[in-house]
């Protein structure tokens, strides 16, 4: 599997690829430093907490 994040400050979008295929298309917001982090999640199980259950990660093999 392959997945690609793009981010243009042109049209102020990120977007998401999944093997090629272009899956989602969002305002930008935010950015990410310089030695900062970037999660592939499905959603926070608590809002505004963070809270993230194990057992919907993406396991890469």
């Amino acid at each position: 599997m392959f997945i690609i994040a793009t981010r243009s400050e042109k049209t102020k979008q990120t977007g998401m690829y999944i093997n090629t295929r272009k899956t989602a298309t969002l305002p930008l917001k935010g950015s990410i430093n310089q030695g900062g982090s970037m999660i592939f999640d499905q959603d926070q199980d608590v809002v505004n907490v963070g809270d993230l259950d194990p057992k919907q990660a993406l396991k890469f093999v």
